[in-house]
């Protein structure tokens, strides 16, 4: 199960600046599997503990689970690490996350990260892809229209 975040011009603003609210940010996808620490690693990233989301998701990530439940970890190790901040432990997370399963949700937290670390072309690649997967999908679009 897969639940949007989006993060709206008030977070933007309390986390960038006044200059950085007229300028929207991207939308990542956390996801939740019957894995209580990827669950865990989700509901952290929902309430704003980016801290505790890595944790958790690094925790799950490390352990031996499924494919789909590591990507979905490493996915969520991404978000967080995104809104932390760490822009270069979010990229090899989502690379990670691609690596065990490739999802729209990765693809999408994926070209997040690459935007919020300033590789918009990329982004758009990857958003134009995520799209291509999950065409309903809001977070998708979304992206999708940001980076164009």
């Amino acid at each position: 199960m897969s639940r949007m975040i989006a993060m709206s011009a008030l977070l933007a603003a309390s986390l960038t600046g006044v200059a950085g609210a007229q300028e929207a940010a991207p939308q990542f996808v956390t996801q939740t599997t019957t894995n209580g620490v990827i669950q865990l690693s989700a509901r952290a990233f929902e309430e704003g503990n980016y801290d505790r989301a890595a944790s958790m998701a690094r925790q799950a990530a490390e352990r031996p689970i499924s494919p789909s439940r590591r990507a979905a970890a490493y996915g969520n190790l991404c978000a967080a690490e995104s809104m932390l901040g760490n822009h270069d432990a979010a990229i090899a997370a989502c690379e990670a996350a691609i690596e065990h399963r490739n999802s729209w949700e990765v693809q999408t937290n994926y070209g997040s990260a690459l935007y919020q670390a300033g590789r918009s072309a990329e982004a758009a690649a990857v958003f134009s892809y995520a799209a291509q997967i999950a065409p309903g999908e809001a977070a998708t679009q979304a992206n999708l229209a940001l980076a164009n």
